[in-house]
């Protein structure tokens, strides 16, 4: 239980960040039709999508029941996208394009269910 309470406690910190840095972003873009200029480089920049998947990827595999999991793993992925561009000064195209793929990807497992037992999920 003390594993999950500190493994959320990181995990929201750390996404809480991602949102707010991708909040940053989407203020950088307005207004819509005069694009939006890269972002700023951070020293510590790489370290926050790490710590994001790192996080989500710890509470999925060792601390969360079987029932709880796929819902843990596309938030941790959603948040790891979000993450993603404060690694580099990323401009607003590689942004949208790695959103874009984190979707596709979330689509096409929602849509992939398996069955259990010969009833759907």
């Amino acid at each position: 239980m003390g594993a999950l309470l500190v493994t959320g406690g990181a995990g929201l910190l750390t996404a809480l960040a991602a949102m707010g840095l991708a909040g940053a972003a989407v203020g950088r873009s307005l207004p819509p039709w005069q694009g939006a200029a890269a972002g700023p480089e951070f020293a510590w920049g790489w370290q926050l999508p790490v710590a994001v998947a790192l996080t989500s990827a710890a509470t999925v595999a060792w601390l969360l029941p079987r029932a709880a999991r796929p819902p843990v793993a596309a938030v941790g992925l959603a948040a790891t996208a979000l993450a993603v561009p404060v690694a580099w000064a990323a401009p607003w195209p590689a942004v949208v394009a790695v959103d874009l793929a984190t979707g596709a990807v979330l689509l096409a497992a929602a849509v992939a269910r398996r069955t259990v037992r010969g009833r759907p999920c």
